[in-house]
């Protein structure tokens, strides 16, 4: 099963080539799926993890372990969808995938629930301004996350992304972004990588009440929008920090069980009726 299993992870901003079928994206982080590392232009920084502690960090990663909010669930959606593509184009490692979405949902559910705030959309919800209008900017996967719990902070909570045809968004209005329909005075969160000067543009001179940017370039690429305050990524992973103390020990618990299924599914052989054991292992 972990045959030839090698993940190359590298930290955001810098990035692998976003159309390899083998690359997970996440917000903080890029990670290439590849058999063999000599195919990937490594870079300072790069970390190559190897069969079985290949799969101990791609574990650790989509039970929340690496999130500044432990635990966090959007991380084990992107993966579901990363998952799929990856299949489909090596279909060999549909037991491995199998085995991480099996291992994941039973630390969940052993370890991590029940720990409050595991999502940026609980996070959100607590945060954002009671009432009003709420905007998103963006369509994609952390967009469509967030917005079941915005629903229920605000009076009227909008989406505006590129192609309005292509979401489904129940519950919300859903504009395109060239209508630039913002209502000044409003909470505005900004979930998709757009520049800064872009979301100026888009603005228009209008002022939000307040700004959430969910940009994982936003420590390099900083809004400059007159509101009453701007939260960057880097300031709600500082107010999440706060709280994860109390959660070390835990976090050492679910690394423990984690290392330690690594090792036994490193030590698994597949018997195969026609013989050839070890090949499969």
């Amino acid at each position: 099963m972990l045959k030839d299993f090698q993940v190359i992870h590298r930290r955001k901003p810098e990035s692998f080539q976003a159309a390899n079928p083998f690359i997970w994206e996440t917000c903080l982080r890029s990670i290439s799926f590849t058999a063999d590392p000599r195919h990937v232009d490594l870079r300072d920084g790069d970390e190559l993890f190897i069969n079985h502690h290949a799969f101990q960090f791609i574990l650790e990663i989509i039970c929340g372990l690496h999130s500044p909010i432990v635990g966090e669930t959007e991380v084990f959606g992107q993966f579901k969808t990363f998952a799929k593509e990856w299949q489909r184009q090596e279909p060999r490692r549909a037991a491995l995938i199998q085995r991480f979405f099996t291992d994941a949902k039973d630390l969940r559910s052993r370890y991590l629930c029940g720990m409050g705030t595991q999502s940026y959309g609980g996070w959100l919800k607590r945060n954002v301004r009671g009432g009003g209008e709420v905007h998103i900017v963006g369509g994609g996967q952390l967009a469509l996350e967030i917005a079941p719990h915005l629903q229920k902070a605000a009076d009227r909570l909008t989406l505006h992304v590129r192609s309005p045809q292509k979401i489904q968004a129940k519950g919300s209005v859903v504009n395109a972004l060239s209508d630039k329909a913002f209502t000044a005075g409003s909470s505005l969160i900004i979930a998709a990588p757009i520049q800064a000067a872009d979301v100026h543009s888009w603005l228009d001179g209008r002022s939000p009440l307040e700004i959430f940017d969910l940009r994982a370039e936003s420590k390099h690429d900083p809004l400059t929008v007159k509101c009453e305050r701007i939260q960057a990524l880097g300031d709600i992973f500082a107010d999440i920090e706060q709280t994860k103390a109390r959660l070390l020990p835990i976090i050492g618990q679910v690394k423990s069980e984690i290392a330690a299924r690594g090792e036994r599914l490193a030590s698994e052989v597949v018997v195969r009726p026609q013989g050839w054991d070890d090949i499969c292992a």
